[in-house]
């Protein structure tokens, strides 16, 4: 279960994608997840509203693609 602080440090990483998404600045999103962990990727795009999902999925590396495909559930793999 993730506690107050990891929950506060998910949404503030969403805003700073969304705003970053919104402002055109794709490189630096790129560059943003492709550095992070898996893990916390893969709870990001989880956490995230389904357009963003989809935004954040296309700026992911295709060598990361499947690291993290397993933090993901069956049902946001689906979409």
């Amino acid at each position: 279960m993730a506690t107050a602080a990891s929950e506060h440090n998910v949404q503030s990483r969403l805003q700073a994608l969304d705003d970053a998404l919104n402002s055109g600045e794709f490189i630096q999103i790129r560059r943003m997840l492709n550095n992070m962990p898996s893990v916390d990727v893969g709870h990001l795009i989880e956490s995230a509203p389904p357009k963003l999902r989809s935004a954040l999925w296309q700026l992911v590396d295709i060598s990361n693609e499947g690291e993290i495909l397993q933090h993901l559930s069956d049902e946001v793999q689906g979409e």
